[in-house]
């Protein structure tokens, strides 16, 4: 079942600025963890390491682009996260539970199909968004979030102090097309900035949670 219309989001100027703020500071997009999907993430290692709620994106990091569907594969680790963090998982998303987002339509649908709340926010990323320590009732440095970009979701946690996880996407195939066409450059220049020693920001939960 695909999802709702995809829609026009407003545009988001802060994000644009923010490509050259990465460009210039490289560690910005360098992640925590790497894995392939949710299986390599070991959410009570997280928890032992001091995180009190986990943050998703939501396509090609649980469902393939625009579905409502998680991915077979990966089911029995998002109901392995939903064991060890109850209500401290969420999606996060820059259309649904935004303003774009009419009566949070998008966002209940996701929240129906998928059992996991989306976070009713004002502000896009990578701006900061104060409905996330609003809804965990802890700092950003206390939670993880899990997604599948480089410059957005890796890149928008480490700026904000988060804890920061990334995973590969499962398809390249019916996404939005800006995202299909800048993916490869992402992951190119990631590489040659781990080339040259680039690293993820300093957080407490990294010596722990290895």
């Amino acid at each position: 079942m695909l999802f709702f219309e995809r829609g026009m989001q407003s545009f988001n100027l802060a994000g644009v600025n923010f490509f050259f703020s990465i460009l210039a500071c490289h560690s910005l997009a360098i992640p925590h963890i790497e894995a392939r999907d949710l299986r390599g993430i070991n959410p009570e290692r997280l928890l032992n390491a001091g995180i009190k709620g986990v943050v998703f994106d939501k396509d090609n990091t649980l469902t393939e682009p625009y579905k409502l569907q998680i991915v077979p594969e990966i089911a029995g680790a998002v109901e392995k996260f939903k064991r060890t963090f109850g209500r401290n998982v969420i999606i996060l998303s820059n259309s649904a539970g935004t303003l774009d987002d009419y009566n949070s339509e998008k966002a209940e649908g996701i929240e129906k199909a998928l059992g996991i709340h989306v976070l009713r926010h004002e502000q896009k990323k990578p701006g900061r968004i104060p409905e996330l320590e609003d809804y965990f009732g802890c700092k950003l440095l206390e939670l993880v979030i899990i997604g599948d970009r480089y410059f957005t979701d890796v890149a928008y946690g480490n700026r904000h102090g988060m804890f920061t996880a990334h995973v590969q996407p499962f398809t390249n195939r019916g996404g939005n097309f800006a995202v299909r066409a800048i993916r490869p450059l992402e992951t190119e220049l990631v590489n040659l900035w781990r080339n040259k020693r680039a690293i993820a920001p300093e957080h407490a939960a990294f010596g722990i949670y290895f």
